[in-house]
């Protein structure tokens, strides 16, 4: 089996090709450098190339969530754009696509954890690039798994885990928000579904991902605090306290429950998975 993996050098992609790679697939490894997504002919002909490659994985993505309030066309033209290419070159050359989205598509404003069917309102421009890729891709393609994830960690990338240890560092007391919720998830955790998914086949169509249980950042600082012995004082604020260019949905929850039964897999718990996290970056 070959696969093509668009974002191979980012967080998410990294971590993809270097599982999958130990369950020797054969993995044709792409970065922005070697395949600029926005570039419609040159991802035509890059998956024109491997006619033996019967799956292309999209982790390329514009993930600087504030920052694409203010650089709207370049969040467009990546997420998108750039999604929409990859969905045309796969339908034309009759290849399975695995694209991934974000709890961002969702406005916070539900009361229960998300299913997949539920509506998607997005409240900030990263959301709506995010959605405006999952209808495209829905429109163009038969054959394709959106995979929704969130609060994303890895050893390749900026996240909260690592802004924490910093944060630690420099700080003796701090503030972090309280009424966000969602599921820190492990970028290797996800790239064990995501083999499960190419062994399995599963129905094609939309799943929500993420590793087991709920919690705010607030709680999340907190389980880290323990973890690096920080001394410090940590203190829980509402997200009006602490503004945001974009706005992130207050209940981010994803329920899980269709991959777990479709895939008969039992997801990490968050905290063991940002504990192996933490113990595999020493």
């Amino acid at each position: 089996m070959t696969i093509i993996l668009f974002g191979a050098s980012g967080m998410l992609g990294s971590d993809i090709e270097k599982y999958l790679t130990k369950k020797n697939i054969s993995i044709i490894s792409l970065d922005s450098t070697s395949c600029d997504i926005t570039d419609k002919n040159k991802v035509l002909s890059i998956i024109a190339e491997y006619p033996k490659s019967s799956i292309v994985i999209n982790c390329a993505a514009y993930t600087n969530v504030d920052k694409a309030e203010t650089d709207k066309k370049q969040a467009k033209r990546i997420n998108t754009i750039g999604a929409q290419h990859i969905a045309e070159a796969c339908k034309l050359h009759h290849k399975t696509l695995i694209h991934f989205s974000t709890d961002y598509v969702f406005n916070g404003n539900k009361t229960d954890p998300y299913i997949e069917s539920d509506p998607p309102s997005p409240i900030s421009h990263y959301g709506h690039t995010k959605y405006e890729a999952e209808q495209v891709i829905q429109s163009i393609c038969t054959k394709y798994y959106i995979i929704r994830v969130q609060w994303l960690y890895g050893k390749n990338g900026q996240h909260f885990i690592k802004s924490m240890k910093r944060l630690f560092k420099q700080h003796e007391s701090l503030r972090i928000v309280n009424d966000q919720w969602g599921s820190p998830t492990s970028t290797a955790s996800l790239a064990q579904y995501i083999h499960t998914f190419i062994t399995k086949k599963p129905s094609y169509g939309v799943y929500h991902c993420r590793n087991d249980g709920y919690t705010t950042w607030y709680d999340f600082a907190v389980f880290l605090a323990q973890q690096f012995q920080y001394k410090g004082s940590i203190t829980p604020i509402p997200s009006t306290q602490f503004p945001r260019p974009a706005k992130r949905p207050l209940n981010g929850r994803l329920n899980i429950d269709k991959i777990t039964q479709t895939l008969q897999i039992k997801p990490i718990p968050w905290k063991e998975a940002v504990l192996r996290y933490i113990n595999s970056a020493k």
